[in-house]
């Protein structure tokens, strides 16, 4: 039986697909945010109908964002936990 020196491929998968996850949430914001603030798109509010200010796009840009740094901060965690 052979000793088992690293993490699962299990783990390393899972791993692997949280980074992969929060790569591309970063990524899309990044795109989203790209769009908003430097070519001027406008962002409207599903529930009224109107615009958002950039302070309401900004956080909520940096909210998922965020999210999507966070999960690829613990896929890489995972990854190099040996």
């Amino acid at each position: 039986m052979k000793a088992r020196l690293g993490p699962s491929s299990t783990s390393q998968r899972v791993a692997r697909g949280w980074i992969a996850v929060g790569a591309l949430m970063v990524v899309l914001i990044s795109a989203a945010a790209v769009g908003v603030f430097i070519f001027k798109m406008p962002v409207f509010d599903a529930h009224t109908g109107g615009l958002l200010t950039k302070a309401e796009a900004a956080s909520s840009f940096l909210f998922i964002g965020g999210g999507g740094g966070l999960f690829l901060v613990l896929g890489l965690l995972m990854i190099r936990r040996r």
